[in-house]
């Protein structure tokens, strides 16, 4: 049996569910309206230089609203197990959310090779 929240019906991330959890929790937070604080949707200008890009994206950041990040950042937290609250320390969901994909990916693909 998988472990739940109370407040969701979908299981809590753990080691090799995390496919299925990101599309749960990605509809999760839409339908709360807090996905926009999760991704940026537009890009810098295509004659930016790469500074001109990073200041771009830090000021992309910086309107996104403060109490929807929060939101958004605690709601990943209660959906995850114990074992992978070390991926979710940083305080911007963006960031959590590019974390728990890259280390979960590298994981689910390590496993792949060693089956083989």
């Amino acid at each position: 049996m998988s472990e739940t929240t109370k407040t969701t019906k979908f299981p809590l991330l753990g080691e090799g569910n995390y496919g299925e959890w990101a599309i749960w929790m990605e509809a999760e937070l839409i339908n709360k309206e807090l996905w926009e604080v999760m991704m940026i949707e537009t890009s810098p200008p295509t004659d930016a230089t790469e500074m001109e890009a990073a200041v771009w994206l830090e000021a992309e950041k910086v309107k996104r609203l403060m109490t929807k990040m929060v939101k958004a950042q605690a709601k990943m937290v209660l959906q995850v197990l114990a074992g992978q609250l070390v991926h979710l320390v940083s305080r911007d969901p963006m960031e959590c959310w590019a974390t728990l994909a890259q280390m979960h990916r590298a994981y689910e693909f390590a496993t792949r090779l060693a089956m083989q």
